[in-house]
C-alpha cells in the first residue's frame, strides 16, 4: 500500500509541470526622477536580465513601453510571449521599481514586482528585483534553470537517510518488530548527461552505502535483538525536471551481515552471525532547494539470498549535501 501511494505521488508531481515558456524579454525602465541616477533605464534593465538566462534585454528593439497598449503592439511586431516593462521612481530619497509581467498570449499582466531601497542602494536594489523575477518564473510558470556544463564544479553527493523498514518473509515477519533504518554513502555523478533537452535531462549516478536496520522480537517470541548491516552499490537512473526535482530509479548489489543477540531467560546470552548477497531496487524522488541540499523521499524493495529468500522493504526520508556548484547559463546582452 505504502509503495502504490509513493508510486502515485511520483507520477502526479512528473505531469504536474508546466511547459516551459519562450524566453522572457525586458524593455528598458522609464526613469521618473529628478536626480542623478547611476544608470540609465537600459542599464538597470540589462541588469536585471543578467544572470536569469531565461531574460532577454530588448536593447534597442523596445521604445518607449509604458502601458499594456505598448507591451502589445511590441510582442506583436517582435513575436515575443511575455515581456516585462515598467519604471524607476525616486521619491524622498527612495527609489522604487515596479515591474509587469505581460503575457500576451492572454493579454493580462500575469504579476507586478515591486522593491524599493535608498537612492544610494540602486545595486542591492537590483538584485532584490532580480530575485523575486527569478522565484516567480521557477515556481509560477515552471521555468527550469539551465545548467552550464562547463561550469560543474565537483562530483559528489551524500545522502543522510532514516526510515523504517518491514520484513515481508515468513519467518522474520512473524517474530519481529521492526524499529528504524539508516543510511549513508557517497554518489558519483562524472559522467555528461545520457540525454538532455530544454525542459529535463537523463543522467546516471553510482556510488557506495552502508545501512542499518534494527528489530526486536514480538512479545510472545525469547527475547533477542536483530541487527542488520548492508553494503549497497547503488546504480542511479536519475531524470531531472526543471532542476528542481529528482527522480530515480535504483539497482544496488548488496551484501547483507545479520547479527542475532539472544538473550534466553534460562541460559546464557548468545550472538550468530549469518551473511549473504543480494540486491536492492525501488524508486526515489529528491526536490533541490539549493545548489548544496536536497530533500526527498524513497522506497526499495531488498531481496537477500539466503536458503529461504529474505525480502524487505523500506522506506526512507533522506537530505542530499552535494559538494558540486552549479552556474546558471548568462545571456551577454551587450
Amino acid at each position: 500500500m505504502k509503495l502504490k501511494s509513493f508510486l502515485i505521488a511520483s507520477l502526479l508531481l512528473i505531469f504536474s509541470f508546466k511547459i516551459t515558456a519562450s524566453i522572457i524579454s525586458i524593455a528598458p525602465l522609464q526613469i521618473y526622477s529628478e536626480e542623478v541616477l547611476f544608470y540609465s533605464g537600459n542599464e538597470i534593465a540589462q541588469k536585471i536580465a543578467q544572470g536569469i538566462f531565461y531574460l532577454d534585454f530588448t536593447g534597442g528593439r523596445a521604445g518607449k513601453v509604458s502601458n499594456l497598449l505598448d507591451a502589445s503592439s511590441f510582442c506583436e511586431e517582435e513575436g515575443v510571449e511575455y515581456l516585462i516593462y515598467g519604471f524607476l521612481k525616486n521619491d524622498r530619497g527612495r527609489n522604487t521599481i515596479e515591474l509587469r509581467l505581460y503575457n500576451h498570449g492572454s493579454r493580462i499582466i500575469e504579476t507586478v514586482f515591486y522593491a524599493s531601497d535608498n537612492t544610494i542602494q540602486q545595486d542591492r536594489l537590483v538584485l532584490d528585483i532580480k530575485s523575486k523575477i527569478n522565484n516567480y518564473l521557477i515556481e509560477k510558470l515552471g521555468l527550469y534553470e539551465k545548467i552550464d556544463d562547463s561550469n560543474l564544479q565537483g562530483i559528489l553527493t551524500i545522502p543522510i537517510t532514516v526510515g523504517y523498514w518491514i520484513p515481508l518473509d515468513g519467518f522474520w515477519g512473524g517474530v519481529t518488530v521492526s524499529l528504524f533504518s539508516v543510511r549513508s554513502g557517497i554518489l558519483f555523478n562524472p559522467f555528461t548527461d545520457i540525454l538532455k533537452t530544454e525542459n529535463w535531462s537523463l543522467n546516471f549516478h553510482f556510488g557506495f552505502s552502508i545501512l542499518y536496520e534494527m528489530a526486536l522480537n514480538k512479545y510472545d517470541v525469547e527475547s533477542f535483538y536483530l541487527h542488520k548491516i548492508k553494503m549497497l552499490l547503488p546504480l542511479e537512473l536519475c531524470l531531472n525536471l526543471t532542476n528542481r526535482h529528482k527522480f530515480s530509479m535504483v539497482i544496488s548489489p548488496l551484501y547483507q551481515l545479520d547479527i542475532l543477540d539472544k538473550r534466553r531467560n534460562y541460559s546464557d546470552p548468545s550472538v550468530n552471525f549469518s551473511s549473504s548477497f543480494g540486491f536492492s531496487t525501488g524508486l526515489a524522488y529528491h526536490y533541490k532547494f539549493n545548489d548544496f541540499f536536497s530533500a526527498g523521499i524513497s522506497g526499495f524493495f531488498d531481496f537477500t539470498f539466503y536458503e529461504t529468500l529474505q525480502v524487505n522493504f523500506r522506506t526512507e526520508i533522506s537530505l542530499l549535501i552535494h559538494s558540486r556548484s552549479i552556474k546558471k547559463e548568462v545571456h551577454n546582452n551587450e
